[in-house]
């Protein structure tokens, strides 16, 4: 069996919640739990997509990740090792593709400035050899060379896109987060960047965790799929599994929303509740149309299924009542 290239074990952020003017007279103050013991692996070569509602920890869990920000509990594991013990060289090896390339690319830089960043940080070369690099960066992401001059202003959405990819890229990463990459593109234009995405996987050798609400998209792109609730990863299985026969009620009403031909009402009703005051025993247990007494009590384990796919629901250990 491949070993992960990378893993989380036991994963859990917090955040202290900003209290009101009363909260602040509190001894205990408000906590966010956005991630709450997460354990997944992510195989060399493989794309997993994590899905889930707005508010479910899905691009917290990206961050946590690649050790943007460090777990309040547990740990990640690059190639078995925590990033910790050798950072400079992780970065090297894990990198992001962020949702908008609007606001995370410097306005006030020019593209050969903003691929020439992340060389010089990590000494690629000398400026001769940065610069034809920076070349060979916009034509592998299908840019000319002479965008190179230009600014983040001038250039199409899907164009600076292709500028955030290359500058993850520059330094030759393994492993890529794309958090929801095109969300904030053109419908038309959206196409385009995810081929490319495909395309660079495969010519790379690439490892992606793939953040997306579309689960169309998902589908077709991943392996496998994540599917995130508060904060907790409810399911997990191949993705044509998963789309096809889905084990947990709360991926089977994220599928009836995408597949619903009708005005019917959802499976899961009302609304997401606050990471702040998550629900006792199983956290999706207001919204489910299955639950039991056991599921506002206890919560459920995380069980393993067939073709290495996971869920965690009462309902596949010995009941809800």
């Amino acid at each position: 069996m491949t070993a992960p290239l990378l893993a989380l074990q036991g994963v859990s952020k917090h955040y202290a919640a900003k209290p009101s003017l009363l909260g602040r007279l509190l001894p205990n103050q408000p906590v966010v739990r956005a991630v709450q013991q997460v354990t997944l692996d992510i195989a060399p070569g493989e794309i997993l997509g994590l899905v889930g509602e707005s508010g479910s920890g899905k691009s917290t869990l990206g961050r946590v990740a690649l050790h943007l920000e460090p777990p309040t509990e547990g740990q990640v594991l690059f190639q078995g090792r925590p990033p910790a013990e050798d950072l400079a060289g992780f970065r090297r090896r894990a990198q992001m593709v962020f949702q908008d390339p609007q606001s995370s690319l410097n306005r006030s830089l020019t593209i050969e400035r903003i691929l020439d960043s992340p060389l010089s940080v990590h000494r690629y070369g000398p400026a001769a050899a940065r610069r034809a690099r920076i070349v060979e960066l916009l034509e592998l992401v299908g840019l000319r060379a002479d965008m190179m001059r230009r600014y983040p202003h001038e250039l199409s959405g899907g164009q600076r896109q292709r500028v955030g990819i290359a500058r993850a890229l520059a330094i030759e990463p393994a492993f890529l987060v794309l958090d929801e990459p095109t969300s904030a593109l053109d419908v038309s234009i959206q196409a385009q960047v995810v081929n490319l995405l495909v395309e660079l996987q495969q010519r790379l050798s690439l490892t992606y965790l793939f953040i997306s609400h579309d689960l169309r998209l998902v589908r077709w792109l991943c392996d496998r799929i994540a599917v995130m609730y508060l904060g907790r990863i409810v399911e997990v299985g191949p993705a044509a599994q998963l789309w096809e026969a889905p084990a947990h009620p709360y991926t089977r009403a994220l599928l009836a929303a995408v597949t619903a031909e009708t005005l019917a009402p959802p499976e899961a009703a009302g609304e997401v509740p606050s990471p702040i005051r998550p629900p006792p025993g199983c956290a999706f247990h207001p919204r489910c149309p299955a639950a039991g007494p056991r599921c506002a009590a206890e919560a459920p384990r995380a069980l393993a299924q067939p073709l290495g796919a996971m869920v965690a629901c009462h309902l596949h250990d010995g009941g809800v009542g």
